[in-house]
């Protein structure tokens, strides 16, 4: 089997070691990085109205 792993680099290291540690050959490419915003303040809003602006499906 053989994967691609996407998660930011730091944490796809330990997932392509974790990986091959069971036999996967593993290859990283990280794709996103996680960081926080410069102003926190329009996410905390965005996500106290979230209900107000969304329709979730089940």
């Amino acid at each position: 089997m053989r994967v691609l792993v996407t998660r930011p680099e730091e944490q796809a290291r330990e997932w392509v070691a974790r990986l091959a540690e069971r036999g996967v050959v593993a290859a990283a490419l990280p794709l996103i990085a996680i960081e926080a915003p410069a102003d926190p303040a329009p996410v905390r809003l965005a996500w106290q109205t979230l209900s107000q602006r969304s329709c979730w499906c089940s």
